[in-house]
Parts: C-alpha cells; structure tokens; sequence
C-alpha cells in the first residue's frame, strides 16, 4: 500500500502551485535497502522507504523542489533536511515525518521557498543580537 496516494499526490501539486514561490531542496539520508536480509551489525530502517516515498511525492508536486538521496550505513532512520539550493539545512526531521510531522514539513518546505521566516520583527531584532550559533531543537511524540 502506498504511504502517500494519489489524492494527496494532486492535493501536494495543487497546494504548491499556489504557495512556492522559490527553490527548495530535499536531502534526504536513508539506510541502505537490505531487501529483508539480516546484516550483522546494521540496524534495519523500517521508515526509510516510507520517507523516500513522501520526499519523492513532494519533490515530484513541483518542479521547484528538488531531492538528493544518500544512503548512510550508520542510520537507522532517515534524516531529512529542507533547505535552499546550496544552503546549510535549517530545518531537519530525524525519523519518518508522518502523520503530526507532515504538516510541519509542509510548512517548512513553503517557508524555505518563500525565504521569509514569518516571524515578528521583535523575534527576527533579538535572533541578530545573539553573538553565539544557536540550535533548537523540538522533539514530537504523539500521545
């Protein structure tokens, strides 16, 4: 069964049609296929199919999106990274980004298209006043 079907398939085309404006890039860093075999010492990545499926699905709604698929034998799950056409990735999704995390994707896909954070001007003056990188993190869990 598909992860993500053809209705969702039109629905993505027709959302970005509307809502991307500039280029994005999909890096997406899965787990070798191992066909169902058993590799001693390597984890298999149950969701690393499922997340190729989704990236490939988005990449394919627009012709601004793009996907690079790198397989890392030391992933058990996949890591995907959304950011501008040769940029450093802002925004990362470490496991299948499903369900709750889909529409985060989303979003992000059309805000790095759109190259505007959406936040207030107060936010946007005290993020250029740290003099130190920072790095956020937001873990999901559904309960």
């Amino acid at each position: 069964m598909a992860v993500v079907s053809d209705q969702v398939k039109e629905q993505l085309r027709e959302r970005f049609a509307e809502t991307l404006s500039g280029p994005v890039e999909l890096r997406l860093r899965v787990a070798p296929a191992l066909g169902g075999l058993y590799v001693p010492g390597m984890a298999a990545c149950e969701t690393c199919e499922p997340a190729r499926e989704i990236s490939q699905a988005l990449a394919d709604a627009s012709a601004l999106v793009t996907l690079e698929v790198t397989e890392d034998r030391s992933l058990s799950a996949p890591v995907l990274e959304v950011a501008a056409p040769g940029d450093q990735a802002r925004v990362t999704f470490e496991g299948l980004p499903a369900g709750y995390e889909f529409s985060a994707l989303l979003d992000a896909v059309e805000r790095v298209s759109a190259a505007d954070p959406d936040l207030a001007p107060e936010t946007q003056e005290a993020l250029a006043a740290l003099d130190q990188d920072v790095e956020l993190m937001v873990f999901v869990t559904p309960t």
